[in-house]
């Protein structure tokens, strides 16, 4: 529902009536079923999606391995910023781990919103820092981080993926192996 996209802008900008008619005129609703695609390495990303309720999990191929690089939980906008806005093919996949209901903006749609409303613009510049912020939260947990302390900073910073999302899944996110990830959140259950 558009409603929910609302709802969830809301709570960053103050969204006028006319504001809240551009959301309902921009955003179009698609369904992507378990398992199934969002978009496809390869394929060029020419959209913004407001995922309204499901999981994304964002990966690539490399050396014919599945590398997970994201998982999104709605509600929560996704793109793949460089494909988006250069107009050039993914690195990326985007696989709905549950049901997903998401709303998809094209990138000239995009800019005509901005054209219409200050407020959205600066939406758009917040929804973008945003996911600048967490790409090197990320990045840096990866590099200085030993797995332990991986796993203990996914569980309390996202507690909800663990119910949400396989542990295989979880375990490729922080770069290591399933069974390091069960030894290692057993360890972590067992401490005071």
């Amino acid at each position: 529902m558009h409603s929910d996209i609302i709802k969830y802008c809301s709570n960053f900008v103050e969204l006028t009536t006319q504001d809240k008619e551009i959301l309902n005129q921009a955003f179009q609703p698609t369904f992507v079923q378990r398992k199934k695609f969002l978009l496809k390495e390869g394929e060029k990303c020419g959209f913004i999606a407001f995922i309204a309720s499901g999981v994304i999990r964002h990966f690539h191929i490399k050396d014919g391995e599945e590398i997970t690089c994201d998982i999104s939980v709605g509600p929560c906008f996704i793109t793949d910023f460089a494909s988006f806005n250069k107009n050039i093919p993914s690195k990326f996949s985007f696989q709905a781990l549950k049901d997903t209901e998401a709303f998809c903006i094209s990138y000239d749609d995009l800019n005509q919103l901005y054209n219409q409303s200050t407020a959205l613009e600066q939406l758009g510049r917040i929804m973008a820092e945003n996911v600048a912020e967490r790409s090197t939260e990320m990045s840096l947990a990866l590099i200085s981080q030993k797995p332990e302390e991986r796993v203990q900073h996914l569980l309390a910073s996202r507690p909800e993926l663990f119910q949400l999302v396989s542990q295989r899944h979880l375990a490729n996110l922080i770069g290591i192996t399933p069974e390091s990830f069960s030894r290692i959140r057993s360890r972590i259950s067992k401490k005071p």
